[in-house]
């Protein structure tokens, strides 16, 4: 009987053990946002933040406003940026891990956001960002009522990589370790006068 209970304590621990070394599937919510509204800060709060600051400009008030939107997700740890880019217009930059389902939210719930602060309607340009390599506009999101438009395409994508391949240059040059790199780079033709 003793026997019984050490080989079952036993298998116990070892069932126990492999369920937290054995890796699980991972499941869609592990990489989704979840509901942000309660996020600080929230709505309201910028709202008394711009209204606390009466002498800013108009374009003032919507840098501070894209901060602190901005701020509500990087205090999360959530690598999310809002750009403004005309008085109508925002860059939404979400990280490329996030989904596009909780980027078009995100980028709905910017535009919403401005709209009611600075009185118009915005559209949005939506934007995976990347560590080591530029920005892809994923989607753009056109203002309307009763509701916003969102537009996934896989033109922005084709768009954006033929870009990048006319902006790669011809050649590269790789620096010396015994010389400095403005010493490795290719030389040039003098200029003469036509």
């Amino acid at each position: 009987m003793r026997v019984a209970v050490v080989i079952g304590a036993s298998l116990a621990a070892v069932a126990g053990l492999a369920a937290l070394l054995v890796p699980r599937a991972p499941d869609v919510h592990d990489y989704t946002v979840g509901d942000f509204s309660r996020w600080r800060p929230r709505a309201e709060d910028i709202a008394a933040d711009l209204r606390g600051q009466p002498g800013l400009s108009e374009a003032q008030r919507m840098e501070r406003f894209a901060v602190l939107f901005t701020r509500r997700f990087r205090d999360k740890h959530l690598a999310v940026k809002v750009e403004v880019t005309r008085p109508d217009r925002l860059n939404v930059l979400c990280a490329a891990s996030i989904p596009r389902w909780d980027s078009a939210r995100i980028a709905g719930a910017a535009t919403a956001e401005a709209g009611r602060l600075f009185g118009r309607q915005f559209g949005a340009d939506i934007f995976e960002s990347y560590v080591t390599q530029p920005r892809v506009k994923v989607a753009e999101l056109t203002p309307g009522t009763p509701r916003a438009r969102i537009e996934f395409s896989p033109a922005f994508e084709t768009l954006r990589a033929r870009e990048r391949r006319d902006r790669r240059p011809a050649s590269t040059v790789s620096p010396s370790p015994t010389r400095s790199p403005r010493d490795s780079a290719p030389s040039r033709p003098p200029l003469t006068p036509p």
